[in-house]
């Protein structure tokens, strides 16, 4: 049974790599296995452990003659080479070792897979057809293609009459109504013929100083990647048919009233007694308008026109592709906005249109390959469009929308802490100076906050401490003392265990009191013996306390004391030296220990004779730990996705940044040309073997380059940002200067 249960999971997995060929050295591949497993709910502790072990079963080995010493090769072609020069044994003649390697093998996977971990799943996927209706969440959409489409729309009217309240996805208001927008605008946006009096107007155009300003800097992107000139009829009717849609779309949202969906829901939550958090957020929502809201755009006309345009420029290019694409336009297509429930309802519908053909037969496959395509990019796009081929199949195309018509908006966005977090998986287990240097990393960057509050019980609230805090924090100082009076609030249960009433408390002078809170914060055993704890991804227990007020007020006046009139007080205060300096480390806290794991991987690598160099100093081959380093941040990017991606699915993915819209094919290109690849760029391992053997990590730690020239292949920024921090990563100036002329070039062409 066990076997059989292993077959499916690696039938499973070949279904979903691109070439069907699964191989536990390729990092993407893993990544696949690991969203496998974690959809037939296997722990993240047994996906670490299987994943382990099959990558270190999968090494090429070969004992060396000289030190007698078993080697790790990078491929099976290498360690074969080295068997045939004479310079090492294979593995099999040593029969010792073997028969070892076998057993410790033999053991580890009963120790796997001979637990209840399997058994929880097992029943599950014991054949692909007992699961194949439980592989999604979703429901799938019923009827024919035309209908589903229907549905879709239907849906996704209602999604865009929330995004007009404020009712938004992970970006936010602001960027999910620009989103929700951009998908009308791809069936809407049309450039008509504007009339001589209005392209009179625009070339006369005048800024606030009355100066000429057409075109502005951002049409002249715009016009460069149309191909238009300035002066021609062409470029005005594409300008003024942009600004009156956007005018358009601005009164549509001024005036927007609810939708009779939308006043029955407000209807419902009104006659409730009582609404939970996420109920009362809603109806606020039903009560606002996103145009008007602080949370949205504040009132701003002009910010709404920009969010507009921008619309208007990625739904006119997007249809633009998605006419080149395999997708009939001349059928019914729908522009969706992700959200988790559709996109579930999506998959299944895709998965019950595969499930309806004899599996073997083209339509099954076609739709296994949609599937997996689905599941693949469903991580990925912000939007995509749900139509059909040419044969009346369903037929996605994923987009990831951008704002910025100059490429400038990022394209990976998580917290410092998880991107360590990823490096530290990617690294080799055996590396520890590396792993401890990653871990100490995470704590730094995860317990940022904590470790301030922490720091705060070290200050000396002296008599200028206390002046300047009265100055610089009243409403914080106020709060605290709210808090301390507060029944249930923690520092209220402290004060009153420690003798402290709500007369005493209220009476203090503000010294008094911001000696108190001290003393509340650097309770670690009381916090820890009242639950007030956390637990992070590592299973480290801390301590819980409060980053703002408590941590936040201390470093509010130590942002303070830095200004220059405060100079006299601070000199005389060891209290606002304290938290000046408390305030410089949280500042730094990022960029230290980048700096720190930057500093790692190269001393590691270092050791072992690396970085190789050619006799004009280029780097030709990088030491393990900088290519994991750099693999991992490639993949963060998408830059491994856009190279793996087959050449007849380049019309599966669309980058949309601004008017400029971008396939797969863009950017491999530009990654080829750019860092110097003098290969096939067909040959998807080899570029990305390239990349990652040659690219650096700059000085400054804030780009990856390439070549004797350092082309900018990747901008990587690490800092301290509200409410904590962050690792963004952008294309490189190279690569948006490249994908820019590329895809202005290919417009043109046609």
């Amino acid at each position: 049974m066990k076997n059989a249960f292993i077959d499916n999971l690696v039938r499973e997995w070949s279904w979903r790599v691109n070439d069907g060929l699964p191989d536990p050295k390729n990092r993407s591949h893993i990544m696949v296995l690991e969203a496998v497993l974690r959809q037939y709910k296997y722990s993240e502790s047994f996906i670490k452990a299987y994943v382990s072990q099959l990558s270190e079963n999968s090494k090429f080995q070969a004992r060396s003659k000289e030190s007698g010493k078993i080697v790790d090769f990078k491929s099976k072609e290498s360690m074969e080479k080295a068997v045939k020069d004479g310079s090492h044994d294979a593995i099999d003649k040593d029969s010792a070792n073997k028969e070892k390697a076998e057993k410790e093998k033999i053991a580890k996977h009963q120790k796997l897979f001979g637990t209840d971990e399997t058994d929880k799943v097992k029943n599950k996927i014991d054949t692909k057809e007992k699961t194949k209706k439980k592989e999604t969440k979703g429901t799938a959409i019923e009827g024919n293609q035309e209908q589903i489409i229907s549905t879709i729309a239907s849906r996704q009217t209602n999604l865009g009459e929330d995004r007009k309240i404020g009712l938004a996805g992970a970006g936010g208001a602001k960027a999910s109504e620009g989103e929700s927008v951009y998908t009308s605008a791809v069936k809407e946006a049309k450039v008509t013929e504007s009339t001589n009096e209005e392209k009179e107007t625009l070339r006369n155009r005048k800024d606030g100083r009355g100066r000429a300003n057409y075109p502005n800097s951002e049409e002249r992107l715009i016009l460069e990647d149309l191909g238009l000139e300035a002066d021609s009829d062409k470029a005005a009717d594409y300008l003024i048919s942009r600004e009156k849609y956007a005018k358009a779309k601005l009164e549509e949202v001024k005036n927007y009233k609810l939708s009779e969906r939308q006043q029955q829901r407000k209807q419902e939550l009104e006659s409730k007694k009582k609404l939970n958090k996420k109920e009362k957020s809603e109806l606020k929502k039903l009560g606002s308008n996103v145009f008007e809201s602080k949370s949205g755009f504040n009132g701003k006309e002009e910010d709404y026109l920009d969010w507009a345009k921008t619309a208007y420029d990625g739904g006119i290019r997007t249809l633009e592709l998605l006419e080149d694409s395999r997708m009939d336009t001349s059928k019914p297509l729908e522009m969706v906005q992700s959200t988790g429930e559709i996109d579930d309802d999506v998959e299944s519908t895709i998965l019950s249109k595969r499930d309806s053909f004899e599996p073997g037969s083209d339509d099954y496959k076609y739709y296994d390959k949609e599937l997996k395509s689905f599941q693949k990019f469903r991580t990925y796009h912000d939007t995509y469009a749900v139509g059909q081929d040419e044969k009346g199949r369903m037929f996605v195309v994923h987009v990831t929308n951008k704002k910025a018509s100059n490429l400038a908006d990022p394209h990976f966005n998580t917290t410092v802490s998880k991107r360590f977090r990823s490096l530290k998986e990617n690294e080799d287990p055996e590396s520890e100076k590396v792993i401890q240097v990653l871990e100490n990393a995470i704590d730094k960057t995860t317990n940022f906050k904590q470790n301030t509050v922490a720091s705060v019980s070290t200050i000396e609230v002296d008599d200028n401490f206390t002046k300047l805090a009265e100055e610089a924090i009243p409403k914080r100082l106020e709060e605290i003392t709210e808090r301390g009076l507060k029944e249930k609030s923690k520092l209220n249960k402290w004060l009153k265990e420690n003798g402290i009433s709500s007369k005493d408390w209220e009476g203090m002078d503000t010294k008094t009191r911001l000696q108190t809170v001290q003393k509340f914060t650097g309770d670690m055993d009381w916090h820890k013996n009242n639950g007030n704890v956390e637990t992070d991804e590592d299973g480290n227990t801390y301590p819980k306390i409060a980053y703002d007020p408590y941590g936040r007020m201390f470093v509010k006046v130590g942002e303070e004391a830095k200004l220059k009139k405060h100079a006299e007080l601070v000199s005389n205060s060891p209290g606002l030296q304290k938290a000046l300096e408390i305030k410089r480390q949280e500042a730094d806290v990022v960029s230290i220990q980048h700096e720190a794991v930057v500093n790692g991987i190269a001393e590691a690598d270092k050791e072992k004779g690396y970085p190789k160099t050619d006799e004009n100093g280029n780097v030709i081959e990088n030491g393990p730990h900088t290519k994991r380093y750099i693999e991992r941040v490639m993949e963060d990017i998408h830059y491994t996705t856009y190279i793996d991606m087959d050449e007849e699915d380049d019309d599966k993915v669309i980058a949309q940044m601004g008017i400029k819209g971008a396939k797969p094919s863009h950017i491999r290109n530009c990654l080829a040309k750019q860092s110097g690849y003098e290969g096939d760029s067909s040959d998807k391992e080899a570029l990305k073997s390239h990349i990652i053997n040659t690219a650096s990590i700059s000085e400054d730690r804030k780009f990856i380059t390439i070549g004797k020239d350092k082309k900018e292949l990747i901008k990587d920024e690490y800092r301290l940002a509200a409410p904590g921090t962050k690792a963004v990563s952008y294309f490189g100036k190279s690569i948006k200067d490249c994908v820019s002329k590329s895809v202005a070039a290919s417009r043109s062409s046609k």
